[in-house]
């Protein structure tokens, strides 16, 4: 417990997630360190995503930290959107994480990218 009015510092690695529709799709961008505690949160949201789109590109371009949760988390989530012929693409992933793609032998089996020019968002046209 801390003492009234003590302020806390500002969590290096702070977990976030935000996602944005595609014509055809939607981007689910992961922010910070996915760990234990923070893994089944995004999860959740592939979850989701997984269950009315064919296409789910997940952006790592802002993940500092991965641990073996994560890791596990995407190729879960890679195993179910590909059984249901849909595809996960893995974009801007971060060198730290690309090696730890590499060290564990899973690089070869994701889709990869280095960018991605998104679709324009869905919904009316000006």
């Amino acid at each position: 417990m801390h003492p009234p009015n003590c302020q806390m510092p500002e969590v290096e690695g702070a977990f976030s997630i935000s996602s944005r529709r595609l014509e055809h799709g939607i981007v689910i961008e992961l922010t910070g360190d996915v760990d234990l505690a923070t893994a089944e949160v995004a999860e959740e949201e592939l979850r989701r995503a997984e269950s009315s789109e064919d296409l789910i590109v997940l952006d790592l371009h802002g993940v500092s930290f991965m641990d073996s949760t994560g890791i596990r988390m995407v190729i879960a989530a890679d195993q179910r959107i590909r059984e249901r012929g849909g595809t996960l693409r893995v974009v801007r992933v971060p060198p730290q994480v690309h090696k730890l793609f590499k060290l564990v032998g899973i690089a070869g089996h994701l889709t990869i990218d280095d960018s991605f020019e998104g679709e324009p968002p869905a919904g009316p046209q000006a």
